[in-house]
């Protein structure tokens, strides 16, 4: 797909999550943790209406939800944001989604101490991604998440001036 020239970002409502269930639902990552509609139905409809969790969506001009990023203001560590789970529709890779979700967050949360994130070992391409990015490996955490699973922490922290 081409990249987006004008995507709006703005906050999910429950009616907007159908597409979201479907993608996960859909990709093999997911299914490795174990994820699915029923199993993230309940904490994604919750952090919709969550003061400490920002749920937004990339949105193209035609108004069709090409992705959503979940992040929690103070999640990491009480002191810090936590990005817990970023999607993109498969039909958008590439269209500069991802990267407009990201932008949008840490335009709002980066200061004062930086963003973290995890991402499973064999993510090859969202490593790739969140090193595009500005985000540094930090450490590593076995089944943390998922047993059998290892998770990689994120971080990127605000420039120092």
């Amino acid at each position: 797909m081409a990249p987006q020239t004008a995507l709006e970002i703005r906050p999910l409502a429950v009616p907007d999550l159908a597409p979201v269930y479907a993608w996960i639902e859909g990709n093999p990552l997911f299914a490795r943790y174990g994820m699915s509609r029923t199993t993230l139905a309940a904490g994604l409809e919750r952090a919709v209406a969550d003061p400490e969790a920002l749920v937004v969506g990339a949105f193209a001009p035609e108004g069709k939800l090409t992705g959503f990023a979940w992040f929690v203001k103070r999640g990491a560590f009480a002191r810090s944001g936590y990005l817990r789970l970023i999607v993109v529709d498969p039909a958008a890779e590439s269209s500069g989604t991802g990267r407009a979700l990201m932008q949008h967050l840490e335009a709002k949360h980066l200061k004062p101490n930086g963003i973290f994130l995890l991402t499973t070992d064999s993510n090859v391409e969202a490593q790739s991604f969140y090193s595009r990015l500005g985000y540094r490996k930090v450490g590593e955490i076995p089944d943390y998440v998922h047993a059998g699973l290892t998770e990689w922490i994120y971080h990127k922290a605000p420039a120092r001036t």
